[in-house]
């Protein structure tokens, strides 16, 4: 169990470290966002399924980007930031031939061939980390604003440099304009 924890863990660091990682966001068009002050982590934030020290990261990474667009970090916040992860194993299979040949001799041709064919088959896994934040003072906890990271996962470094940039990068749009 603790293995897996250790695991998801390496997978959202690389994830957020990967060059090809997409960002996506959307918001609620119809809400004032000059109303929202303060902002706190959810419960479901709490339970992300990476260990201790990724979380750290990813909360502080998360809280320093709200902080310095002038949020404060409450116990009674008017946002709530939800996180979730999802993985999915994929496969890619390709095929290749290389085909050397070879002529021998002047008056005579001598014709040397020797083919093989290849199949590669490559299994990955792409993550995607998920970052809503929600209304805390509707009655329904109603979803503002959504944003999301997804990359192949790859058994890289992970720093908080790499957290910090990918954070950054996806709440580059929050709060809308």
């Amino acid at each position: 169990m603790k293995r897996a924890f250790i695991y998801l863990g390496f997978v959202v660091f690389t994830m957020l470290s990967c060059k090809s990682t997409k960002y996506n966001s959307d918001y609620n068009h119809n809400i004032d966002f000059s109303e929202y002050k303060t902002f706190g982590f959810s419960d479901l934030s709490q339970k992300l399924p990476v260990d201790d020290i990724v979380k750290s990261r990813i909360f502080d990474a998360i809280e320093k980007n709200l902080t310095a667009k002038g949020f404060q970090k409450s116990d009674q916040p008017d946002l709530l930031v939800d996180l979730g992860l999802q993985l999915e194993e994929k496969k890619n299979c390709s095929n290749s031939h290389v085909n050397l040949r070879g002529y021998f001799g002047k008056k005579r041709r001598l014709s040397v061939g020797v083919g093989k064919n290849f199949a590669n088959d490559r299994e990955y896994t792409v993550g995607t980390l998920v970052l809503d934040l929600v209304d805390a003072k509707s009655p329904d906890e109603t979803l503002v604003w959504k944003g999301d990271i997804e990359g192949v996962v790859k058994p890289e470094s992970s720093s908080q440099q790499n957290i910090t940039a990918a954070i950054n990068q996806l709440l580059a749009s929050f709060p809308p304009n």
